[in-house]
């Protein structure tokens, strides 16, 4: 069972970008043929999964967690501190404040 993250996000986010990814996985769903479970499985299935380097390499799912809040654990740091690749990506994943927030800003006046 994966962990409960959405809760955590939940928090974190606006109602309107609750609202706006939500609509997105319903629409997805719905083209697809498949419950939002189901594709909210499928997103944290492949979350979890490395997507280049080796099988050490830092997840999205911990990428992600990194760069928000700053948490991950003592032994991937160490693999952090070691990987030229994973430290490139933590590094690129990072978005720029302002850039971030004008980004929300036109997104939630469309």
């Amino acid at each position: 069972m994966k962990p409960p993250i959405a809760d955590t996000a939940e928090e974190k986010s606006s109602p309107a970008e609750r609202l706006s990814v939500r609509s997105a996985l319903e629409e997805y769903a719905r083209r697809e043929g498949l419950s939002l479970d189901n594709v909210l499985d499928r997103v944290l299935d492949l979350s979890d999964q490395p997507t280049f380097g080796g099988s050490e390499c830092l997840s999205p799912l911990e990428i992600a967690a990194l760069c928000t809040s700053g948490e991950l654990s003592p032994a991937r740091r160490d693999h952090l501190s070691d990987c030229p690749d994973c430290q490139t990506l933590v590094a690129r994943s990072t978005p720029n404040p302002d850039l971030y927030e004008a980004f929300l800003s036109r997104a939630h006046r469309a």
